[in-house]
């Protein structure tokens, strides 16, 4: 049934002590092609692995004023540039980018390497991608649209579930958590504390090199419940474009 080394089937189990649960995935007969059959795919990894994860968002900001302002196949052109160059950043440094959607995606880092490592490994990587953006502005994107890329970064650590979903003939991987939902809002919280990079008060206490004094503070995410600390290792925002 291609099932992984660490996956058994149930008439297999023998409960040795009292305070097991168990729960079972398939509930009725509507789920079973989905993880037996041709629909599951090559592979079971669709069951899904949990492991502490590094959750990587990033952003374009104020995207929608140039997309007004210029023609489709320049808007296409300019976010391929960026992915491409931001795609580098995240592989060099051991990351994979989940999903894209618009002038956005998050990666994860962590799949193959120990947390602190993988910690590290994304904080290098929003370090490098910020650097290589202000470079692409001064070169580029200022001299020939006369506009500059900005960005907002989010960074947290914690468990997630991975695994891949068969959508028609491909697997596609997905990643899900509590944590990936505090990285998508960080990322959002860099509007509010107008500071292009923010990472969690965890991912901050698990680098392995020693950061310089950045500021930190106290923010209530939308949909968390406790005020969470931050910090904030980017630059504020250009109010306007540089011309």
């Amino acid at each position: 049934m291609r099932f992984p080394p660490n996956v058994r089937l149930a008439c297999q189990t023998q409960v040795e002590r009292e305070g097991v649960d168990l729960s079972r995935i398939i509930r009725d007969e509507s789920d079973i092609n989905l993880y037996v059959g041709i629909d599951a795919g090559e592979a079971t990894q669709q069951l899904g692995e949990e492991k502490e994860l590094v959750m990587f968002f990033l952003d374009i900001r104020n995207f929608t004023t140039f997309v007004e302002s210029h023609p489709p196949f320049d808007v296409i052109h300019i976010i391929r540039k960026l992915f491409t160059t931001f795609q580098k950043s995240i592989e060099l440094h051991g990351g994979k980018i989940i999903e894209t959607a618009g002038d956005g995606f998050y990666a994860v880092f962590g799949f193959e390497r120990e947390l602190n490592v993988a910690v590290t490994s994304a904080v290098k990587a929003g370090f490098d991608i910020l650097s290589d953006l202000e470079k692409m502005n001064e070169s580029y994107f200022s001299k020939y649209f006369e506009h500059y890329i900005q960005i907002g970064i989010g960074v947290h650590a914690g468990p997630a579930v991975g695994g891949n979903i068969r959508l028609g003939s491909e697997n596609h991987m997905v990643v899900m958590g509590h944590a990936v939902n505090v990285a998508s809002r960080l990322q959002n919280a860099t509007k509010e504390l107008n500071n292009n990079f923010i990472i969690s008060a965890c991912v901050f206490h698990l680098l392995q090199t020693t950061l310089a004094e950045y500021p930190t503070t106290s923010i209530q995410l939308k949909g968390i419940s406790k005020p969470m600390q931050v910090y904030l290792l980017g630059k504020p925002y250009w109010a306007h474009d540089k011309r």
